[in-house]
């Protein structure tokens, strides 16, 4: 006789998958982009609050096909950004006015990520909204700043 498990429990819907996958997306998106600096040194500068990151789906380059290997160990690419991924990211930056600084892989969650600045006098907020609304961008945040609160041992 074989018992019947119950595994409705256990499973989840696509609604809440995805809902869990953007708080793991913001969650690792928080922690890639933090600052971390002593407690004196105040607010965030304004270069700080003038960064912004943005996450479009990973698009991986086609694996090449490499001559007298049936493996194709020669094309790969490693950690860094495919070919697509760094067009859509040029794409965004000039379709926004945004200059990178910095960008990544997330491979778990299938995204690309780009840190960027804005221009001076831009208002991040409706920034913000229009990247949202940008069909290419599955995330778009202010990069997050973080101070420690203790101060440097003195020596003894």
């Amino acid at each position: 006789m074989t018992k019947s498990i119950d595994t409705s429990a256990r499973t989840s819907s696509p609604r809440t998958q995805s809902s869990l996958s953007r708080r793991c997306v913001v969650s690792l998106m928080c922690t890639f982009s933090c600052i971390v600096g002593p407690a004196h040194a105040g607010a965030a500068t304004s270069d700080h609050e003038r960064r912004i990151i943005v996450a479009i789906a990973e698009r991986p380059d086609p694996a090449p096909v490499v001559a007298g290997t049936s493996r194709g160990y020669g094309g790969l690419s490693g950690y860094s950004a495919s070919t697509r991924n760094r067009l859509t990211s040029a794409d965004i930056a000039r379709d926004h006015q945004l200059v990178e600084i910095a960008n990544w892989n997330i491979d778990l969650l299938h995204l690309h990520c780009t840190l960027f600045e804005m221009p001076v006098g831009v208002e991040r907020n409706a920034l913000l909204v229009r990247l949202r609304n940008d069909r290419r961008v599955r995330l778009a945040q202010p990069q997050q700043a973080f101070y420690t609160l203790n101060s440097a041992a003195s020596g003894t």
